[in-house]
C-alpha cells in the first residue's frame, strides 16, 4: 500500500474489509461472537412416589392366608372391625407412568377424574363400592394433643406394645410381627393392623413417620365398624391429589388403590371383562390389574367406554336416604327467619291505647289432645286450621283449649309475652306433629295427592323449623 492512499476499514460481525483505491482485501477476524448456552430442560419424570405402597399390605394378607386356627382368628378380627372385604384385595407393584397420570388427572376441587373426552365424578359412595368398608356413621377424627384420658390411654398402651416413646413404628416391622402365630390376636393387634391398613390403602403421610393419629377414634374398638372409613379416605384423597398437583415430585399420601381399581371399573377397554360385583376389589386380581396398567401406558390414558356405577348392597341405599335427609334439614334450618314483630314505634303506640292488663293465669291442667280416627276420614277440629292473631292487635288472644271460657289478655312485658310464647309453641308443636301423621295418611285415601303431597308438607315444615 502507498503512501496517501486513501484506506477505509469497513467492520463487520465476524471479518472485515480493507479498501485499497478500487480492489478489496478480506481479513478474516479470528474472534468469534460469544452465544449463549441453553441448556435443554429436563423431561418431567412420570413417576408417583409413595412412603407406603400397597405392598406392604399384600404382605400382611399373604402372611395370614392360611387356614390354620392363628390365621383364621386374625381373619376372623379383622371381619368384626368391618374391614373383612380388604381381605380380598390384590394388587401389583405399581408400573409407572400409569399411576402418575392417574393421580394427575384427578382434580380435587371439582372431584372428578378428568379423561380426554369426559370426566368421572368421584364420590364418597365409589370408595364403598371399591372397599366395602363401613360408610356413614360418626366421622373418623385424629388426635390434636387433647387431654383426654381415655385416648391418652390408647397411645400409651400401643408405644408399650411397640416398645417405642411415642410416634409410630415402620411399617414392615409391623406387618412381620403381627403375621407371626405366637402374636395374641389382643387390642393391640387390632389397632396395630388398622395402622397397616390405613396407611396403605386410606391414608398415608408425607414424612417417615406412618399415620397412627386416627387411633383416637378407636377407644372402643366394637363402634370402629360404625365409622365412616370411607368418608376418611375421600377426604384424604381430596388433600393429598391437591397437595401433589401443586409439586408433583412430593410425595402422595392418599388412597392409590381406590383410585385404580374404581377407574379400571368405570372405564372399560378390553373385551374380557370381569364381573362387576361388590367390593370391586374382590374381581380385579394382581393379573387382570398388570394388563390393564401396561395397556394404558402403552395405548395412553383414559380411553375406553365409559359405564354407570353398580347398584350396590342395600346398605348404601340405606346411607343415600341418610344423607338425602340430612341435605333437607340443613336446607330448612338456613331459611331465614320472618319478621314476627312491629316496628317498635308501632307496639309503643298500641300499648300506651290499651288498658293494664293483668299478668297472665297459668292454665290449671294442661291441654289433652285427642287421638285422631285412623279408620274413618273424620279429624277432630282440633286439627283444622285458626285464625292467626298477630301480637299488637286491641283485640284478645284465641281461646285457650284448656279453658274455653277463659280469654287470654294480650301481654303487656316482656315476662308476659315469653310466658305465653313458650305456652303457644308447646301445643303448636303438639298439633304439629299430629299434623304430620294425617298428611302421611293422604296417600291411602286420595288417589292423586298434588298440593298435600308437594306443596304443604313442605309449607308446613319449612314453617315449623323457622318458628322452632
Amino acid at each position: 500500500m502507498k503512501k496517501g492512499e486513501k484506506v477505509v476499514e469497513k467492520r463487520a460481525t465476524r471479518s472485515k474489509q480493507i479498501v485499497v483505491s478500487d480492489e478489496v482485501m478480506e481479513v478474516v477476524d479470528d474472534e468469534k461472537p460469544k452465544s449463549l448456552v441453553v441448556a435443554k430442560p429436563k423431561p418431567e419424570e412420570r413417576k408417583l412416589n409413595l412412603r407406603q405402597t400397597p405392598q406392604l399390605m399384600m404382605r400382611f394378607l399373604r402372611g395370614i392366608a392360611s387356614n390354620e386356627p392363628d390365621d383364621i382368628r386374625k381373619q376372623q378380627a379383622i371381619v368384626e372391625l368391618g374391614f373383612g372385604s380388604l381381605l380380598q384385595l390384590d394388587i401389583p407393584q405399581n408400573e409407572n407412568p400409569f399411576p402418575y397420570e392417574l393421580v394427575r388427572n384427578f382434580n380435587s376441587s371439582d372431584r372428578s377424574l378428568h379423561l380426554p373426552k369426559s370426566s368421572l365424578d368421584i364420590t364418597v359412595e365409589d370408595v364403598y363400592l371399591v372397599y366395602g368398608i363401613p360408610i356413614g356413621g360418626a366421622p373418623v377424627v385424629e388426635w390434636t394433643d387433647e387431654q383426654d384420658p381415655e385416648v391418652l390411654r390408647v397411645f400409651a398402651e400401643f408405644w408399650a406394645y411397640w416398645k417405642v416413646k411415642s410416634g409410630c413404628p415402620k411399617l414392615k416391622e409391623m406387618v412381620e410381627k403381627l403375621i407371626k402365630d405366637e402374636t395374641p390376636v389382643d387390642d393391640n393387634w387390632k389397632r396395630s393392623f388398622l395402622v397397616v391398613a390405613v396407611n396403605t390403602c386410606i391414608k398415608s403421610t408425607t414424612n417417615l413417620s406412618p399415620n397412627f393419629r386416627f387411633l383416637a377414634s378407636t377407644v372402643d374398638l366394637e363402634q370402629v365398624r360404625n365409622l365412616n372409613w370411607c368418608q376418611y379416605a375421600y377426604t384424604s384423597l381430596l388433600g393429598a391429589a391437591m397437595y401433589w398437583n401443586v409439586d408433583r415430585s412430593r410425595w402422595f399420601a392418599g388412597p392409590l388403590p381406590f383410585l385404580m381399581v374404581c377407574y379400571f371399573d368405570r372405564v372399560q377397554i378390553m373385551e374380557e371383562y370381569p364381573p362387576r360385583i361388590f367390593p370391586l376389589i374382590s374381581c380385579w386380581t394382581r393379573d387382570m390389574i398388570s394388563s390393564r396398567v401396561r395397556n394404558d401406558n402403552a395405548t395412553g390414558f383414559g380411553h375406553g367406554l365409559i359405564l354407570d356405577r353398580i347398584q350396590g348392597p342395600p346398605e348404601l341405599q340405606l346411607y343415600r336416604k341418610e344423607m338425602e335427609l340430612l341435605k333437607q334439614h340443613k336446607a330448612l334450618s338456613e331459611q331465614p327467619p320472618p319478621l314476627l314483630l312491629q316496628h317498635p314505634q308501632q307496639q309503643q303506640q298500641q300499648h300506651d291505647e290499651q288498658p293494664s292488663q293483668q299478668p297472665l293465669q297459668q292454665p290449671q291442667q294442661q291441654h289433652q289432645h285427642q287421638e285422631p280416627n285412623w279408620s274413618t276420614n273424620d279429624v277432630p277440629r282440633e286439627h283444622q286450621g285458626a285464625p292467626v292473631t298477630q301480637l299488637g292487635d286491641d283485640k284478645d288472644l284465641p281461646e285457650q283449649q284448656a279453658d274455653p271460657s277463659e280469654k287470654a289478655k294480650v301481654p303487656s312485658t316482656i315476662e308476659e309475652f315469653h310466658a305465653e310464647f313458650t305456652k303457644t309453641t308447646t301445643e303448636l308443636s303438639s298439633v304439629m306433629n299430629k299434623f304430620n301423621d294425617l298428611l302421611s295418611l293422604s296417600r291411602k285415601f286420595f288417589d292423586t295427592t298434588i298440593d298435600v303431597k308437594k306443596s304443604l308438607p313442605f309449607n308446613m315444615a319449612k314453617m315449623w323449623s323457622t318458628c322452632s
